[in-house]
């Protein structure tokens, strides 16, 4: 969807004009039929400038500024009842504009009413299903309440012959409290959440088909009766009023559409001050008629020149429709329509269908196939899908034909589709009702040998079926209400069956056996495997009746429990709550009190895996609790590689080639970035002597390295630094990521603090390999190459190459200063890596309900824990500097670091060991912050091949990808007849065709 980015800069007043204004109708229009219409091309908008006109021309701008789809547009004037002409009437028989017609279609498709007119061309939806039905509710809301209501009121006020005050009053108030419930809506009022932006979608809302379908009616309200102080109360509705009024689709959709064409002139001197309407549109005369389409100028209308501060409109959805992307390779041709929901299940049903006596139809299994949802089936078995086969196929032939796919689809679409299927599935003789028989007959044929047997004859069956004259039978809504109520009577029964000695206790592994018959597909599987685990609550090796019902209450509630703890997360100060945090949450966000403690207690013993006492827990530590689907980190890793299947060595040689690679360059890349700054840290740790040219701070030294050697002495030595940092950077985060992989909570994915300082620190010890072998002999090289370009300008000595120098040191010489290379890079690497993970996720919340790092984020992130790791790195960096400088005449020389530490402390003093640090800081902050951000977008970038691009969006444990719909609602419809046995009809036999 659009995403409403609102300019920094402060925006332009707009001087709002009503819509109805006289002086905007157009007069003595007249119309030649439909004929006028016959060669338009693509969508065809029939409009006027009323609210409900300006829904549509808004949306149609919108989708020109992000899709670059053509449209044009006939003016009709309703005031001589055009809208009445049979012409008119065979496009919409309820003679009202809007009225859109999509020519692209094999026969020219009109829609009619604005609200369905923005669903058909859905190209600003949701694709969060939730989100998705919000955008509707505010439709809805919109269609069935603030247009009708404002509508009555600006008839009352402003057209009907006589003024009737208590009309006027009525449509008034009622106007003035539905604004009131925008304006409470988007300041949080009742939800006590942020401030929103837009009406619907989550955090602050992203701009919908619901902002666009309101805006226009808000913006008359002054011009419909409500007065200007009443306005003025609603502070949250004017600033999203005057956010929306900015865009420039609904400047265009408010300024160009009041009038017929101005002519070719007229356009091309619009063109001219640059300020023409975008849409393009056929401009052509009709015989006798003044029935004309036209484009506009945002001139027509003084001091609305459009400002030039809007920012880039951008969608969301990477892969527009087939509409779209027809719309975009020509600018003459549009596109068919989105697909339709009856072409999606088409495309689904052929996509899988056999052919069978020469139709199309599904058997058991491409049923399944068709809608089961593409996951693995660990919760619900691929075989359970085969109930909605039992209830799609209505003629018992073992076959699903085209027209009960679409039945079966629709069904699904039900908000009660869950007990409609259990419904239909109970029916056998598919009568309506469903029999004390029938309801035994289907229990007991899915309750196996094995299972814990249920009582018929009990009293609570007998309140729902017990029979009267012989019999008695259930209604749909009947039985809803029993299914509700089975689970509880299975428990009750099954404790009761358990408890051989009547003591009211059952043992653990009894108590696991009715968690996995009654709700094994609602837990993941580290919950079930701790179930036993519950005794450890109270005293003794056994469990009660009451913890018993408040485990089946915490299940049951398991929504509620979520909201409750996604709140009470989202107040906390770091992220983390108690027992009491989650009650008090309950208490305030509930009418009743919801969980017991009981019930508190059960949630956190198994979120924190039975640790006892009073843990801080995170969001993310309820997953396993909340997410059926829910494994370990291991496991996930495990079943991922299994998945892959088992590379051989040169594959495995090829990704540490390609990640070595990666990291290389990354690192080369910020090196080059802060490769200046570098010159300046190195230069003032030098020691100074008499004659020598000094620098007194970082910046002096960049003026006069500027003035002695030009630019291109800020990169001296530039090349043996590349050679060096490339296998450092590679080796320095491959090692890091290996130890905190292997120092990571499997279950939790979490690493202790220690285990993460060793990590750094073990990255940096493992650059011992790269400074041997690459980094040492050529830091010095460039050391000396840096030096030489200020002594040659000082002593007028000639300039020599690195080839001269390696000569002139020798192979022990280019190890000089390798042991304080190690004393600052292992504290370096164990300070950095920790910073950097902890900022990212306590300061930046990286992972915290979906969130990914942006680039600015991830760079600041970097360059903030390079700062303390880079200056207290920095006295082994200036013994270091001070081991590998040549010594010319007058300057001390040092003999090893230790050595090196007594002179400097003695001849220039402690501060001497931080010399250099704040450019050392400047300069390695950024370096690993470009590093890092050069790593990641490289691996976006140039995907190792066969392996797709990584997801832009982050899943948390507690989020699930993207499903189609269908299939989710498929998932959903097992959800009432899995609460009767996990197991329910698992293992049945595929049908037979007949």
């Amino acid at each position: 969807m659009i995403r409403g980015l609102v300019s920094t800069q402060p925006l332009r007043q707009v001087t709002r004009k009503p819509f109805y204004s006289s002086s905007i109708f157009v007069k003595g229009m007249a119309t030649s039929g439909p004929a006028a219409l016959q060669n338009e091309k693509g969508l065809h908008l029939l409009t006027m400038p009323t609210p409900n006109g300006r829904k549509v021309q808004t949306a149609l701008e919108e989708l020109k500024d992000v899709y670059q789809t053509p449209f044009s547009w006939t003016y009709i004037d309703i005031s001589k009842n055009i809208q009445k002409e049979p012409w008119f009437l065979s496009l919409n028989p309820n003679g009202r504009i809007p009225t859109l017609v999509d020519n692209s279609q094999s026969k020219p498709f009109p829609v009619m009413e604005s609200g369905a007119i923005l669903l058909y061309l859905d190209q600003f939806g949701f694709a969060d299903p939730l989100e998705h039905n919000e955008m509707l509710q505010w439709l809805f809301w919109m269609n069935a309440g603030l247009g009708p209501m404002q509508g009555q009121l600006n008839h009352f006020n402003k057209f009907a012959p006589e003024k009737i005050e208590y009309g006027i009053k009525r449509y008034h108030d009622e106007t003035l409290r539905l604004l009131s419930v925008i304006d409470d809506h988007l300041s949080g009022k009742w939800t006590k959440e942020p401030e929103r932006e837009y009406l619907a979608g989550n955090g602050k809302g992203k701009y919908s088909w619901a902002d666009i379908s309101t805006y226009p009616w808000v913006y008359i309200a002054e011009f419909s009766g409500i007065t200007k102080d009443e306005l003025a109360s609603l502070k949250h509705l004017n600033a999203w009023l005057e956010r929306i009024t900015q865009r420039p689709a609904v400047q265009r959709a408010l300024n160009n559409y009041a009038k017929p064409d101005l002519g070719h002139a007229a356009k091309a001197e619009a063109d001219k001050g640059g300020r023409i309407a975008s849409t393009q549109i056929n401009r052509r005369s009709y015989p006798n008629s003044t029935l004309r389409s036209g484009a506009f100028s945002a001139t027509m209308i003084p001091g609305l020149s459009l400002p030039r501060i809007f920012p880039t409109i951008s969608c969301d959805e990477s892969v527009p429709s087939s509409a779209v992307r027809a719309a975009t390779s020509s600018a003459l041709k549009l596109g068919s329509a989105p697909e339709t929901e009856i072409k999606r299940w088409k495309r689904n049903f052929e996509a899988y269908a056999k052919d069978v006596n020469g139709g199309k139809y599904l058997d058991r299994d491409s049923f399944i196939n068709a809608i089961a949802p593409k996951e693995d089936f660990s919760r619900i078995h691929r075989d359970q899908f085969g109930i909605l086969f039992r209830v799609a196929d209505s003629t018992r032939r073992g076959l699903v034909s085209w027209d009960e796919f679409v039945v079966f689809e629709t069904m699904l679409k039900r908000p009660d589709a869950d007990y409609w299927i259990a419904f239909q599935y109970f029916d056998v003789d598919s009568n309506g009702t469903i029999t004390f028989d029938e309801f035994k007959s289907v229990f007991s044929s899915n309750l196996g040998p094995d299972s814990i047997p249920f009582n018929f004859d009990c009293d609570w069956v007998k309140l729902y079926l017990g029979k009267r004259n012989g019999e008695h039978v259930l209604g749909y809504h009947e039985f809803t209400q029993l299914m509700k109520g089975l689970q509880g009577e299975r428990l009750r029964q099954s404790f009761k069956y358990l408890d051989s000695n009547q003591d009211g206790f059952i043992r653990p592994d009894q108590f696991k056996r009715i968690i996995l018959e009654l709700a094994g597909h609602k837990l993941s599987d580290s919950v079930l495997e701790r179930l036993p685990t519950l005794t450890t609550l109270t005293p003794g090796q056994k469990i009660s009746y009451s913890e018993v019902i408040a485990f089946h209450n915490v299940i049951h509630q398991m929504d509620m429990v979520e909201r409750v703890i996604r709140d009470a997360c989202a107040k906390s100060k770091d992220g983390r709550i108690d027992q009491t945090d989650f009650l008090n949450t309950a208490s305030t966000t509930t009418r009743y009190g919801l969980f017991s403690p009981m019930e508190a207690s059960i949630v956190f013993h198994f979120a924190s895996r039975g640790a006892g006492g009073q843990p801080r827990l995170a969001l993310v530590d309820f997953a396993q609790l909340l997410d059926p689907r829910w494994k370990t980190p291991s496991d996930a890793s495990r079943e991922k590689a299994a998945a892959q299947g088992t590379r051989g060595v040169l594959e495995s040689m090829l990704r540490s080639a390609y990640s070595f690679t990666l990291g290389g360059i990354a690192g080369s890349f910020g090196a080059t970035v802060v490769y200046p700054i570098d010159l300046g840290d190195m230069q003032n740790q030098r020691s100074a002597v008499v004659g020598q040219m000094l620098y007194k701070n970082s910046f002096d030294c960049a003026a006069k390295v500027l003035r002695n050697e030009g630019f291109i002495g800020f990169y001296r030595g530039l090349g043996p630094q590349l050679i060096g940092v490339a296998p450092e950077k590679a080796i320095k985060l491959t090692v890091n990521d290996l130890v905190r992989g292997r120092a990571t909570d499997p279950e939790t994915g979490r690493i202790k603090l220690m285990w993460e300082v060793i990590a750094g620190g073990t990255a940096g010890g493992c650059q011992v390999a790269s400074i041997i072998l690459f980094t040492n002999p050529l830091e010095i090289v460039k050391i000396r190459l840096q030096v030489q370009g200020e002594a040659a300008k000082l002593e007028g000595a000639v300039p020599r190459g690195a080839v001269h120098i390696v000569r002139q040191l020798g192979l022990l010489g280019l190890y000089k200063g390798a042991t304080a290379c190690l004393l600052r890079d292992i504290p370096f690497s164990a300070i950095y890596f920790p910073a950097y993970a902890h900022l990212k996720k306590d300061v930046f919340n990286e992972g915290y309900h979906g969130k990914k790092l942006t680039f600015g984020e991830t760079l600041l992130a970097a360059g903030i824990a390079g700062m303390p790791a880079a200056y207290l790195a920095t006295p082994a960096d200036v013994i270091k500097t001070r081991l590998q400088v040549e010594a010319r005449s007058g300057q001390s020389t040092y003999n090893g670091i230790g050595d090196a530490f007594r002179k400097i402390l003695r001849e220039e003093g402690a501060s001497a060991f931080f010399k250099g640090g704040i450019a050392r800081v400047v300069r390695s902050s950024p370096q690993f912050g470009f590093t890092l951000v050069a790593y990641e977008y490289l691996h976006k970038w140039i995907p190792y091949p066969g392996e797709k691009t990584p997801s832009e969006k982050i899943e948390t444990a507690l989020s699930t990808g993207h499903e189609d719909l269908s299939r989710i609602r498929a998932r959903n419809a097992l959800k009432i007849l899995l609460d009767v046995h996990s197991d329910f009809e698992r293992k049945e036999p595929a049908t037979k065709a007949a």
